[in-house]
């Protein structure tokens, strides 16, 4: 079911501009010496991270503990946008004018 909500993400990518060559899918993160799956991490051309993606089965609630999933794997990743998705709700937060906020909607690829 999981994969369902990534191949749904990985489209909404594609159809914001994010190249297709630019996805990592299941990216490896090690964070505290233990390794761990990114679902989806986004590139710019520049190699920099630009987005990373958690996805959760239908029906897995998205919380603290899901947040708090992602933001460790961020501080190895460096994305300035996070997204948490479960199929019925997707989260989107990102870096506005240094403070963490929440967006309305996956921000367009800006290179």
């Amino acid at each position: 079911p999981e994969e369902g909500v990534r191949q749904r993400l990985l489209a909404d990518l594609l159809a914001a501009g994010y190249p297709a060559g630019l996805l990592a899918v299941e990216k490896r993160v090690v964070y505290l010496g233990r390794p761990w799956r990114a679902d989806v991490v986004a590139y710019g051309r520049d190699g920099a991270a630009r987005l990373l993606a958690e996805c959760k089965a239908p029906g897995v609630a998205l919380s603290q503990d899901t947040l708090d999933q992602l933001a460790r794997y961020n501080v190895v990743v460096g994305a300035p946008t996070l997204v948490l998705d479960n199929g019925a709700q997707r989260v989107v937060v990102g870096l506005v004018g240094g403070a963490w906020a929440v967006l309305d909607a996956l921000p367009p690829f800006a290179g």
